[in-house]
Parts: structure tokens; sequence; C-alpha cells
């Protein structure tokens, strides 16, 4: 990004008269840039998600196909992600400066229906994500909280403390 010179004033004269690396900056390098944050996201509410169902419903997360639910979680998080920004494939356009190369937003992009309505899908979808990761949080500590009473419930209080501390680190 530095040797592109949108970070600041010029850039790298090799970086710019080379198209491959211009096109990657301008077309894969946001893309991927914008999935990643998105997928990680999206499997962070994945993973919480479990933990809470682990904590939930014990004995049916006992039973059930793990490697079956975190393959469809994986792959239903980086669909997710890679619909959400599909669009940012286009977001800049390259032009040509002499024997140079640059990128600069596509403004005819940007003010299509389209380009407005990826952009707000990604938001959208950004704040229902992490939404759903405090939910999601704070049930699995009210979930956490009610499973450590319930166990000093059967046993004395130094047992209490014993199993929660071993509840903890699982």
């Amino acid at each position: 990004y530095l040797l592109s010179g949108q970070a600041s004033d010029g850039g790298v004269v090799w970086f710019k008269q080379n198209y491959f690396l211009v096109f990657y900056m301008a077309r894969l390098g946001p893309p991927l840039h914008q999935l990643f944050m998105v997928d990680s996201l999206l499997c962070s509410v994945a993973m919480t998600s479990d933990r809470v169902f682990a904590l939930g419903k014990p004995f049916v997360y006992k039973n059930i196909n793990h490697s079956r639910h975190q393959t469809i979680a994986v792959l239903s998080c980086f669909l997710i992600s890679a619909f959400s920004v599909i669009g940012q494939f286009w977001r800049k356009e390259i032009v040509r400066e002499g024997d140079l190369y640059d990128f600069r937003e596509n403004e005819i992009f940007i003010k299509t229906q389209f380009g407005q309505a990826v952009g707000y899908g990604r938001t959208v979808i950004r704040v229902i994500a992490m939404m759903l990761l405090v939910v999601l949080s704070v049930a699995m500590v009210s979930l956490l909280r009610k499973r450590i009473n319930n166990i000093g419930r059967l046993g004395n209080q130094a047992d209490k403390k014993q199993l929660g501390k071993k509840l903890i680190k699982h």
C-alpha cells in the first residue's frame, strides 16, 4: 500500500510501472482485505454459537457430528463474506499516466445502485454479526455461571470453586 503511493503523495516508480502490481492493489487487495475481515468476524460468531450450544445442551452436543457442523459453518461463513465483498472488485479503476499506472475510486461504479447496495449490504452483515457476537457472548457467560451454580449445589463450597476453575479451563 505504501509503495503504490496511496498513503502519501507519489509512490515508488518501479511499483507504478508494473501493471500487475497496480492491478493487484486496485482490484484484488481491497476485496481480499474485506473478505478476511468479514470472514474472521463470522467465524467468531460461529465458534461462539458452538460454545453456547455446548453449554446449553451438553448431551445433545456430545452426540452430534462435529466435523459436519464445522464444515457447514466454515463454508457458510466464507460464502457470506465472499458475497458481501463482490462489489469491491470494481470499486477502483486503473488509469495510465504516461508510463506509470495508478488507481483511484471508480465514481461511476460507486454511484450505481449495485455499488451502493453492495456497500450497504456489507455494512449490514458486519453490524448484524457484531450484534450476534455480543448477544452470544452474554448468553455464554450466563450459561457458564448457571452451570457453575448448579455444580455448586451438588457439592460443598470448596468443590464448587475447584469445579468452576476446571470448567473455565475447558
